[in-house]
């Protein structure tokens, strides 16, 4: 009971409020920071983030992150475009077996 009226009081109905996780994984980076699980690794190593291998996944700072996106749109140094992003064709299956150090038989 509260304010002596007596009454209980009921908690009001607000509207949902989304809070930004302190975290962002390879997992939740597609949601996040708009980059896929591989693309993400990538950056981080590429821009010397602060991060953990906490079993298979890549756990870093949503801070950090941010801030190395914020550094690089100061900078207006862009990274190169993958072959999605530039618009040509999907990479040939050799390409990929050549990726991950493979070569078809």
């Amino acid at each position: 009971m509260s304010g002596g009226s007596g009454r209980p009081l009921r908690p009001r109905a607000t509207a949902a409020v989304s809070v930004a996780p302190p975290l962002v994984s390879d997992l939740t980076a597609p949601q996040l920071v708009g980059l896929d699980a591989r693309p993400f690794r990538d950056f981080l190593r590429a821009e010397r983030i602060p991060h953990a291998v906490l079993g298979r996944r890549v756990v870093a700072r949503l801070e950090h992150v941010l801030a190395a996106v914020d550094r690089l749109a100061a900078t207006g140094e862009a990274a190169p475009l993958d072959n999605a992003e530039r618009g040509d064709a999907e990479p040939t299956a050799d390409a990929i077996l050549a990726r991950i150090g493979r070569r078809r038989a």
